[in-house]
């Protein structure tokens, strides 16, 4: 080989080798170049994920915590609300209670008042409802009064038997009778008896001026009655009564 073509041959190693060199050099600063802004889109993408996932999280605890917050404002609501719904349900107790009790007292005023009412017609009747009563002795002893009273308040079932008896005792007047009932017999009136003055004697009865001739036990007295007991000393003829008895 020629000289000039050994140097043609290394000076073209020579530019292909520093073609090389510099084709590599170029080739690794593209690839570093690229590395770089891998790394730094890299980078950028981290700070983006840590800001969006801190910002995420920030929104996250701000919405929670706007959760928990109007959670806690619908319990105080809620709480609220039942506070009201228990004070009117308290106060609508309350008015039915006082209503319940005007109700009541009205009633109890209206029923007592009618009592009452009831009461005094009934006073008034009983007032109003009178009888009279005289008891004398014997004709031939002067035919006394031996007992008298006026306006006899009559109650009810009373017969002229039961009105000589309480009268009688009110009046500390002894009265001896024996059965009771519709079989009442009264043989003494204030310690004068039958058979005192003789086989015929004893006590008769006269309601406005008749002789029933039964026992006084049966007779039931009214409005107005006037009774005498009248000791008789022959069966009633001193009496003007006719042949009658008590039995």
């Amino acid at each position: 080989m020629s000289r000039k073509r050994l140097i043609a041959l290394i000076v073209s190693l020579a530019v292909i080798f520093g073609l090389g060199f510099a084709g590599y050099r170029a080739m690794n600063h593209t690839v570093s170049q690229a590395s770089n802004i891998y790394s730094t889109k890299k980078q950028s993408g981290s700070a983006s994920s840590a800001s969006a996932s801190m910002s995420s999280e920030a929104s996250g605890a701000t919405a929670s915590e706007q959760a928990v917050e109007q959670s806690n404002n619908s319990k105080a609501g809620t709480r609220h609300s039942d506070e009201q719904v228990k004070a009117l349900t308290g106060n609508v107790k309350q008015s039915k209670t006082a209503q319940a009790d005007t109700a009541r007292s009205g009633t109890s005023n209206k029923i007592k008042a009618v009592r009452s009412k009831s009461n005094r017609s009934t006073d008034t009747a009983k007032q109003t409802a009178t009888c009279s009563l005289v008891v004398r002795g014997p004709i031939k002893s002067g035919n006394h009064v031996l007992l008298s009273k006026s306006a006899i308040t009559i109650h009810s079932g009373d017969t002229v038997g039961k009105v000589l008896i309480r009268v009688a005792k009110a009046s500390h007047v002894a009265v001896s009778y024996q059965g009771n009932g519709t079989t009442l017999y009264v043989r003494g009136i204030a310690g004068l008896f039958e058979f005192d003055k003789g086989s015929g004697s004893g006590w008769l009865y006269a309601v406005n001026g008749k002789f029933p001739g039964y026992s006084s036990g049966k007779y039931r007295v009214k409005k107005g009655d006037k009774i005498q007991w009248l000791y008789t000393a022959n069966l009633g003829k001193d009496r003007d009564a006719p042949r009658v008895s008590q039995r």
